[in-house]
């Protein structure tokens, strides 16, 4: 059975997958992992894309995965091409979903403003009891990391143009109809950097992952296995 590693976003955890895992267990090995921060990974240390990466490959050398796909929605695909930029091979292809790529000082600056915590408290308590029943008593700490690293990668956005155009393995980038922080243009310039992508949009589909139908997210990970299952 193929092998599939689920990468969550930003201010997310493995938990958000538990529904597409039970859909697709009858078809794919699905693995699905908390980053560094996140869910039930409590250790604050090396909140960057470095350190996500590092998680990630510790977690294929401990499953002993041989070039598994990875599914990456927001930040978890950001991640996973990071990923197989810095080691070529290390997975059979890579499908993303509302991965935000055109990260400047002014995006940043833009995105993290929404990550005040006691304006969400305020003005969305059921977001924020919904982060906190992904990160028990601390999502107010991955936030604040998280805004942190939404900043620095503002600075220095690391997946570059040149990493990108070095992937050889099969890139799918998606993004939904409705999507309002992940735009059309980024999304297309990225699958044009590619040497092998492809992009596809998913009508009627906004970005947090909480409100998207599992059903639909599995739907789509399955359009890219066709020709291996």
């Amino acid at each position: 059975m193929h092998d599939l590693v689920i990468l969550h976003g930003a201010l997310g955890a493995s938990k958000e997958f538990e529904k597409v895992k039970e859909i697709l267990s009858d078809m794919i090995q699905v693995h699905v992992l908390d980053f560094n921060g996140h869910g039930v990974n409590p250790r604050i240390s090396n909140f960057t894309i470095d350190g996500f990466v590092q998680d990630l490959q510790s977690y294929i050398e401990k499953k002993n995965l041989i070039r598994p796909s990875v599914f990456g929605y927001s930040m978890g695909g950001y991640v996973a091409l990071y990923h197989e930029g810095l080691r070529p091979g290390s997975f059979s292809r890579i499908l993303t979903l509302g991965t935000k790529f055109n990260w400047t000082v002014d995006t940043s600056l833009r995105e993290a403003g929404f990550l005040e915590p006691d304006t969400i408290l305020d003005k969305v308590p059921n977001y924020a009891n919904y982060l906190n029943s992904l990160h028990p008593d601390r999502w107010e700490e991955n936030m604040q990391y998280t805004r942190d690293l939404m900043l620095s990668l503002g600075r220095n956005p690391v997946l570059s143009d040149d990493l990108i155009g070095s992937i050889t393995i099969p890139v799918t980038i998606a993004r939904g109809t409705l999507d309002k922080m992940v735009s059309r243009e980024e999304s297309e310039r990225i699958t044009d950097l590619s040497r092998n992508g492809t992009y596809i949009e998913l009508n009627d589909v906004k970005h947090p992952i909480h409100q998207i139908d599992p059903a639909r997210v599995s739907e789509y990970i399955l359009s890219c296995f066709s020709n291996v299952l």
